[in-house]
């Protein structure tokens, strides 16, 4: 699998709310200028909205055999001229499209 970097926010409590007010998970592709951030008080969307989010990825057979092997739920390989999908949903309940794009030869 592409190598990545994690890091990760704890929790702050609001002032005498008890709400959280700031937590997040960012990962960072070591190659890449791109990132995905999620969490608490990144945005005002409510959780489960995104749909069609994708992520490129250089090998979506060994992607998705990692998945499964995590226990996610994720759709077969749908195999097209302009590239490999599989397609699953987070724990939020918006959906992901895995691409790995065709060889050019």
């Amino acid at each position: 699998m592409t190598e990545y970097e994690s890091q990760a926010t704890t929790p702050n409590k609001t002032a005498n709310s008890g709400r959280i007010a700031a937590s997040r998970v960012e990962w960072h592709l070591v190659a890449s200028a791109c990132s995905i951030v999620i969490g608490v008080g990144i945005t005002t969307m409510q959780p489960g909205s995104l749909e069609g989010l994708l992520m490129v990825v250089p090998d979506v057979k060994a992607v998705r055999e990692e998945l499964v092997n995590r226990g996610v739920d994720i759709s077969e390989i749908d195999v097209q001229v302009w590239g490999s999908f599989a397609y699953f949903g987070d724990p939020d309940g918006n959906r992901w499209s895995l691409q790995q794009l065709p060889s050019r030869t």
